[in-house]
């Protein structure tokens, strides 16, 4: 008779367990990541990705949206179902140098990114000199060009004073602030040759200054540029004095590859994940915990 109650009971705790579990999955709160522009960007062909999450991932229909600064929303391209999609964005849609928005929508959630849209170059650098500190030892003496966007100063090396500026003469990339007057501590490689050097400002979206330098015949190359600051990213230098954009962007290369909305990493993070989004679950595995040793011993004491 003992026996046969504790199994009824067993069998109700497990019934009440289903009913918690079956509604759990309903509860997920829908979620949308879109990938994130940087500050400002000089290309305006790129494409925009998001990822989402629901109960029901086949079920998700994604539409993007585009503003410029002081204008209203706008759709940008078809509606697109899943969970993970992309779109392209053109000079259509960015052509004006101001600030643009951009977001996607599904059922239950939104997500928005911005940047500035920029292919002006920054002012050249002002007030140039070298101070001869002994036989290979200078210091490089200029001011930052006064622009809001300003970024940072590239120092180039010659051997001749018509050198061309590109990145096999690149030393060195210097940030700082706007108007700020700056030095650079130069060693030569070999103190038995004369070198020549040439600075250009960057601004933050990559677009290039005018040369400022030891001679008025220095001259640059359009030649792809590695960024020495560990990036990775690829430049293209445009001729001197014309502003021209430099190239896309190697943040832009996260436009096209978002990572889903951040959480933590590794087991522990999904368990805790899974705890946060499956309550009513989390909570009738903690009462299998609890209860079920307790059943068994006092099952096994009556068997005594």
């Amino acid at each position: 008779m003992q026996k046969s109650k504790v199994i009824t009971f067993l069998i109700s705790l497990l019934l009440g367990l289903g009913l918690l579990v079956r509604p759990a999955v309903a509860e997920i709160t829908p979620e949308v990541s879109i990938s994130k522009l940087p500050s400002y960007f000089n290309t305006n062909n790129f494409k925009l990705s998001y990822s989402a999450v629901t109960s029901d991932p086949t079920s998700i229909s994604a539409q993007f949206y585009y503003r410029k600064e002081g204008g209203s929303y706008v759709t940008l391209g078809p509606i697109i179902n899943g969970a993970s999609g992309q779109v392209e964005v053109t000079s259509s849609q960015v052509s004006d140098q101001t600030k643009y928005y951009f977001k996607v929508e599904i059922s239950g959630a939104t997500d928005e990114t911005s940047s500035f849209y920029d292919i002006s170059g920054p002012s050249p650098v002002t007030g140039y000199y070298k101070d001869t500190i002994d036989s290979d030892d200078f210091k490089i003496h200029w001011i930052n060009p006064n622009d809001t966007d300003f970024s940072k100063v590239v120092i180039y090396r010659g051997e001749t004073v018509d050198f061309s500026a590109d990145n096999q003469h690149e030393i060195a990339r210097i940030s700082g602030s706007s108007n700020s007057d700056m030095t650079y501590d130069e060693h030569t490689p070999d103190f038995n040759k004369t070198y020549f050097y040439a600075l250009r400002a960057l601004d933050k979206a990559d677009n290039s200054s005018s040369l400022v330098g030891d001679g008025s015949t220095t001259v640059t190359v359009i030649t792809p540029v590695p960024s020495q600051n560990g990036s990775g990213k690829v430049t293209v230098l445009p001729k001197e004095g014309t502003g021209q954009v430099l190239g896309e962007e190697a943040n832009l290369e996260t436009i096209n590859n978002p990572s889903a909305t951040e959480t933590p990493n590794g087991i522990i993070g999904k368990v805790v994940k899974f705890a946060k989004d499956r309550t009513k679950i989390t909570l009738g595995i903690i009462t299998l915990i609890i209860v079920l040793p307790v059943l068994y011993f006092y099952f096994l004491s009556k068997r005594k």
